[in-house]
């Protein structure tokens, strides 16, 4: 195990080069700002939490990054992936859309079934 100024951490839990944040400091610090821009934009809460979350899932994999802008990085990749699940929305919408504007059938097809109507 690990160990920096803010006690013992996991390997591969605190950025490289001398510095002493935790991944667990830059959830707690940034997982409500990136919600509340998600939810601003999706208007959809489901949504915007499964953006954040994959916002840091994406921070955990690259969580050896170099030199990195944390907030810049997190606000970037969450606003990529509030594109994302934009697209993925209206695609939905567009099939559910879609589904409701098919043509009815035009009629029974069986000649025997239909109604004749005869004016006199």
């Amino acid at each position: 195990m690990e160990s920096n100024s803010n006690g013992p951490s996991l390997p591969g839990t605190t950025l490289p080069q001398e510095c002493a944040i935790t991944f667990d400091e830059v959830y707690a610090q940034y997982w409500k700002p990136l919600l509340r821009t998600a939810y601003r934009i999706l208007q959809d809460e489901p949504a915007a939490e499964d953006v954040v979350q994959d916002t840091f899932i994406k921070l955990w994999e690259h969580w050896d990054m170099p030199h990195i802008n944390i907030k810049g990085w997190l606000f970037t990749t969450s606003y990529h992936l509030v594109l994302k699940k934009l697209k993925q929305l209206q695609s939905v919408e567009r099939m559910e859309l879609a589904s409701f504007s098919e043509p009815l059938p035009a009629g029974p097809t069986n000649p025997s079934r239909q109604i004749s109507c005869s004016w006199p």
